[in-house]
């Protein structure tokens, strides 16, 4: 579960996401670790935690890159980010472009 977005604590809300996105590519490893993928969802954005999905993005693909450079990622080969509607995968894909 992540933050619920508000823009007078945008801050913080950054960083709350950054310890979710962490949590969960640390606990991926430690309940599978021979696993060789992990999948994750655009945490905190839709209607519920209205996170703004360009900052979502890059924040979890910022998390992403630095996970798995700095810390031994146990085998995990593919960090896949996943939306269900398109328009939320597009612009995470638009992020992506922008950090390669």
């Amino acid at each position: 579960m992540g933050p619920k977005f508000s823009a007078k604590r945008a801050l913080d809300d950054d960083q709350y996401l950054r310890i979710t996105v962490l949590n969960a590519l640390q606990a991926a490893i430690f309940v599978k670790p021979y696993c060789h993928s992990i999948c994750l969802p655009g945490i905190s954005i839709g209607e519920l935690f209205e996170f703004p999905v360009r900052r979502c993005a890059r924040i979890m693909i910022e998390m992403c890159i630095n996970w798995s450079t700095l810390i031994h990622t146990a085998g995990i080969r593919h960090i896949k980010l996943m939306n269900w509607r398109k328009l939320e995968a597009e612009m995470f894909a638009q992020e992506m472009v922008k950090v390669q």
